[in-house]
């Protein structure tokens, strides 16, 4: 399988960023699949892993399930529903496609699941913005 190009010093993704969770986004059947295990550093309270983070994970997925085959993207709009505490230092299965594509605004989402139990989703829009 082919990973998807990344940002070396992204947060989520970054390989060369020392502190990121190095998260590798697969193509996967409709979009994108990223396994990962973020550890203690990206903990909110004991044992969960920040909300903040949970939201990244499922951005950067989006993202990625765009950029798998169409132009780069930034987000323009996220709504985030947390359905159960996610836990840290477990292998989480973070999951993105996308729903709906209109000229230069794709509409995506993404879901957090651990076990097969869904404990985060989420819905974008992201805007396509010109190669640096």
């Amino acid at each position: 399988m082919t990973t998807v190009a990344s940002s070396g010093s992204c947060l989520i993704c970054g390989r060369n960023n020392p502190i990121g969770i190095h998260a590798e986004f697969l193509p996967a059947e409709g979009g994108v699949q990223c396994i990962v295990k973020p550890g203690k550093h990206f903990q909110g309270y004991d044992g969960i892993l920040h909300g903040g983070i949970v939201a990244a994970l499922m951005d950067d997925g989006m993202c990625y399930a765009v950029t798998l085959d169409g132009p780069p993207v930034v987000t323009a709009e996220l709504q985030i529903r947390y359905k159960a505490p996610v836990p840290i230092d477990r292998q989480l299965v973070v999951t993105a496609s996308r729903l709906e594509s209109r000229r230069n605004l794709f509409c995506c989402k993404a879901e957090i699941s651990l076990d097969g139990k869904i404990l985060a989703s989420a819905t974008g829009k992201f805007i396509a913005v010109e190669r640096r």
